[in-house]
Order: structure tokens, then sequence, then C-alpha cells
């Protein structure tokens, strides 16, 4: 590939990672939300937006390391593996910002009434569980396709 082909294609990854990392911020944000707002909310919660902080943080890393610089060195294999995983990873934070929206909305129409009754039929500790599962997944592969970045740039 080609140098300028090379940075046009990491300047698009680059936007993809910046765009990531707003969106967890987002979603982190309204999980705290609902956390504050109910006592009763369960503890995985804060787990589910303890993980995402390690997947912000992770991204946050992996976007540093790709300066223009070192676009071209990328190997096709892994800028591949990451591209894809990132697109993975963009669907299902969309489906999780959606699944939180709902539930801040339900947590709105009745006063007093608890957590459960007004969203765990949306948030429930089943639908955090599977996502603490996706999200380490996607920790867990792109803590691996960077972990080679540290060897190859040294």
């Amino acid at each position: 590939m080609d140098p300028l082909s090379a940075v046009l294609a990491f300047t698009g990854l680059g936007a993809s990672l910046i765009t990531l990392v707003d969106a967890i911020s987002e979603v982190s944000t309204k999980l705290l939300e609902l956390r504050r707002k109910f006592k009763d909310a369960p503890r995985s919660i804060l787990q589910l937006n303890d993980d995402l902080q390690k997947l912000r943080a992770l991204l946050v890393i992996i976007q540093a390391r790709f300066s223009r610089d070192e676009a071209a060195d990328y190997p096709p294999a892994l800028r591949f593996i990451c591209e894809n995983s990132i697109m993975q990873l963009k669907k299902e934070l969309r489906e999780l910002h959606m699944i939180v929206n709902r539930s801040s909305a339900k947590s709105t129409l009745t006063v007093g009434v608890g957590f459960k009754a007004k969203v765990q039929h949306v948030l429930a500790e089943s639908t955090i569980q599977e996502f603490r599962g996706r999200i380490g997944t996607h920790i867990m592969y792109l803590g691996m396709m960077h972990t080679p970045l540290i060897t190859l740039t040294i």
C-alpha cells in the first residue's frame, strides 16, 4: 500500500476510534445517572461502566499510538482485524446506547417506583451481563492487537 493510501485508511480508523471514545463516554454518563437515581439499581451497572472505561482507555492508547507517521507501518492484517472489531463494537455500542436511553426514559415515567419496576425490564441483569461479556471480548481482542504494535514500533 502506498503511503498516501495508508494515511487515508488510518485517518478513517482514527476518526472511528475518536467516535467510539465519545460514544463510550456518553453511555457511561447515562449508566452512572441511572445508578445515582436508583439506590436499588444492580451493582452490575457499575461493573459494566468499569468495563466501558477500560475499553475507552485502551481505545485512547491505540488512537494515540497511530500518528500519521506510523500509519504506513501498520500491518495490513492487523488493520483489517482492528477495523472489523471496531465496526462490530460500533454496532454493540449503538445497541447498548438505545437500551440505556430507553431505561432512562422509563425511569422518568413515574415517581416513587423503584428501579426494578421502571427500568429492570429494559436493562435486566442478563442484558448487563451479556454486554459485559461483549465488552470484555473487545478488550481482549483490541489488547492483543495492541501488543504486537509495541514490538513493531520498538
